[in-house]
C-alpha cells in the first residue's frame, strides 16, 4: 500500500552576517520553516520565511498552521500557504524531472540579481557593506533608507561605485510625495525607489512617478491579487514587488499576468530567504515580465544559507539545471534546526 502524503517541517534559526536593521528594528537572526512535501517517493521543498519583525505573520503562527494542515491541502495562514504552494510546485517539477523554472515557463540564462543592505548609521559603514557585496560579484544592490539615512548615504555609495545599479527601499518612511529627498535620489541615479510613501497612498505614488526618472515600486500594499489590481488601476507604480514566498505562487502568477497585460513591471522580491526560498525566487525571476530580482546568493547575508546556490557570473545568477529547485536539504542534519516534525495525511 502506498505511503500517504506527508509534510516534513523544520524550524530553523540562522544568523545574519550583519544584524539586519529595518524600520521595524534590528535583528541578529531570522527564523524560517522549511517545508518538505513527500509523496510517491519524491519530496518537494518550500519555505515559510517569516520576516523577523513578524509584520506578515510570526514563525510560530506559520509553524502551528503547517502542523495542523492537510499535506495536500492549503492553509488560511498566508506564509504557511505560500510555503505549501512552493513545496507542491517543487514536488511536481521533480516528478516530471524538470527544473522548476522550466516547469513555470521561465527562460534559460542568467538573471541580473540584486542583494540588499539594511539601514546603516554611517555612510562609510554602508560603503563597506556594499563593497563586500560587490566583491561577491553583485552588480545590483538595494539600500534600505529612512530620514537621516538617505541621500548622504546613497551619495557615498554612488561616489565609490559610479556604475553600480542602485535601488532604494524606504518602507513607507516618507509621508510627503513632495519631499525633496526623491529628486535628490533621482539625480544620484537610483533606478528604483521602493515603497517611498506609506501603504495606502496610491495617489501620492502616482503623482511622484510622473516627476522622476527612477521607477516607483510598490510593495507593502500587496497582500492579495486585488491589492495589486488597485495599484495598477491607480497608475501608482512602474513596478510591483511580488514576493512569491509571501503571496504564494498562485497569486504571484496572477499578478504577473495582469502586470504584463498592463505594461507594468514586476520585481521578484526576496524575504532574506535561506537557499530553499531563494531558489524559488530565482525560478520566478526567469518569467517574462519580471524586470528586477532580489535573487542574489543567500550566503551574502546569512552565515549558513542551508543549501547550495549558484554564484554570480557578471552580476547574473543562472538557475540550476536539475529537477525542481535543484537542491534537497536534510532536515535531520541541519544544525540550525530549532524543532522538526513530520505530519502525515489523515486517512
Amino acid at each position: 500500500m502506498a505511503e500517504p502524503p506527508r509534510l516534513h517541517l523544520c524550524d530553523v534559526a540562522v544568523a545574519f552576517r550583519h544584524p539586519l536593521t529595518t524600520a521595524d528594528g534590528t535583528y541578529p537572526m531570522r527564523h524560517s520553516v522549511l517545508v518538505g512535501f513527500e509523496h510517491d517517493g519524491v519530496t518537494g521543498w518550500g519555505e515559510a520565511a517569516a520576516f523577523p519583525s513578524g509584520r506578515w505573520g510570526t514563525i510560530d503562527q506559520a509553524w502551528d498552521a503547517l502542523v495542523s494542515c492537510d499535506p495536500e491541502g492549503r492553509s488560511d495562514m498566508p506564509l504557511a500557504d505560500a510555503a505549501l504552494q512552493a513545496a507542491h510546485r517543487d514536488h511536481a517539477a521533480r516528478l516530471q524531472g524538470t527544473a522548476l523554472y522550466r516547469a513555470l515557463g521561465g527562460r534559460p540564462g542568467g538573471i541580473t540579481a540584486r542583494l540588499t543592505v539594511g539601514l546603516v548609521d554611517e555612510p562609510a559603514d554602508l560603503v563597506r557593506r556594499v563593497t563586500e557585496l560587490v566583491a561577491t560579484g553583485a552588480r545590483a544592490v538595494k539600500l534600505k533608507i529612512g530620514p537621516g539615512r538617505d541621500t548622504t548615504h546613497v551619495a557615498a555609495v554612488r561616489a565609490e561605485f559610479p556604475a553600480l545599479a542602485l535601488s532604494v527601499d524606504a518602507n513607507g518612511a516618507y509621508p510627503d510625495p513632495d519631499d525633496p529627498v526623491f529628486a535628490t535620489l533621482d539625480r544620484l541615479g537610483v533606478d528604483v525607489i521602493e515603497q517611498p510613501l506609506p501603504p495606502g497612498d496610491l495617489a501620492g505614488c502616482a503623482r511622484l512617478r510622473t516627476r522622476l526618472e527612477a521607477r516607483i515600486c510598490v510593495d507593502e500594499d500587496l497582500r492579495a491579487v486585488s491589492d495589486a489590481m488597485r495599484v495598477v488601476d491607480a497608475d501608482a507604480a512602474d513596478v510591483l514587488a511580488v514576493k512569491s514566498m509571501r503571496l504564494g505562487y498562485e497569486a504571484s502568477l496572477q499578478i504577473l499576468e495582469r502586470c504584463r497585460a498592463e505594461g507594468v513591471g514586476v520585481k521578484a522580491g526576496g524575504t532574506f530567504d535561506t537557499a530553499i526560498g531563494r531558489h524559488h525566487v530565482l525560478a520566478f525571476a526567469t518569467l517574462d515580465g519580471v524586470v528586477d530580482a532580489e535573487a542574489g546568493p543567500p550566503a551574502a547575508y546569512l552565515v549558513d544559507p542551508l543549501g547550495d546556490y549558484p554564484g554570480f557570473v557578471d552580476g547574473t545568477i543562472t538557475p540550476i539545471e536539475a529537477p525542481g529547485i535543484g537542491i534537497t536539504p536534510d532536515p535531520g542534519g541541519i544544525a540550525a534546526a530549532v524543532r522538526s516534525l513530520t505530519v502525515e495525511a489523515r486517512r
